[in-house]
């Protein structure tokens, strides 16, 4: 495991509180999108939704009415995809039957908008995503469902889009160390791309991974 270092907090400084609450209900089942805010909007995209089906269409939430809605739908389902939000947009990225389409879902004045952006290089599921300064990198995942929806085969590579200029395409980026991970999961802080957990494979045998952190 990689160890991040904390400077600047007293080491007897009490943890800090929170308080559990419970919100507004979904109005569909879904698992396996992508959540994040958009202009103060908490939104939900694509996942599997119940009955089964691979929605087109975006949830979100206002959290000040706590009142649920519906965005216009996309070009295509997004059943267990992957992606991240940067507060003015959210970003989707691959899925199961979308392949390496991806798009960016943002709210220009009071109107829902979807931009489809190159097509990932590998398309993949369940992968690290997250922006870094203006690239919007996507590590490791999976791709296809040879041992159900939840165990695709490992993706092995690293990419990134340069969010200010997409036309240029993703790029391939460094291997991380360590094994091929589905299901890893990422975040952005201070310049750089965590990335953390994710499991070995069926084909790899079902153990856990090391963390790892990349620096842009």
């Amino acid at each position: 495991v990689i160890v991040m270092q904390t400077t600047g907090i007293p080491a007897a400084e009490a943890p800090l509180g929170i308080e559990w609450s419970l919100g507004p209900a979904m109005p569909q089942y879904r698992k396996g999108g992508v959540f994040g805010e958009v202009d103060g909007l908490l939104v939900y995209a694509g996942g599997m939704q119940h009955p089964w089906r691979e929605p087109e269409e975006a949830l979100y939430l206002d959290p000040r009415s706590g009142l649920w809605a519906e965005t216009p739908a996309a070009p295509v389902g997004f059943g267990y995809t992957c992606g991240t939000s940067t507060g003015d947009a959210l970003y989707v990225l691959g899925g199961r039957n979308a392949g390496g389409r991806c798009f960016r879902l943002d709210r220009p004045g009071a109107e829902w908008r979807w931009t489809e952006l190159p097509p990932l290089r590998q398309p993949r599921v369940f992968a690290a995503v997250a922006v870094v300064s203006h690239w919007l990198i996507a590590a490791g995942g999976g791709f296809g469902m040879k041992y159900g929806a939840f165990d695709p085969s490992p993706v092995s590579t690293v990419e990134a889009l340069d969010l200010a200029a997409p036309t240029q395409g993703w790029q391939e980026l460094p291997h991380y160390p360590g094994i091929d991970r589905p299901s890893p999961m990422g975040a952005a802080c201070a310049g750089r791309l965590y990335m953390f957990g994710g499991h070995r494979s069926m084909e790899q045998g079902m153990t856990a991974p090391d963390g790892y952190l990349a620096t842009h």
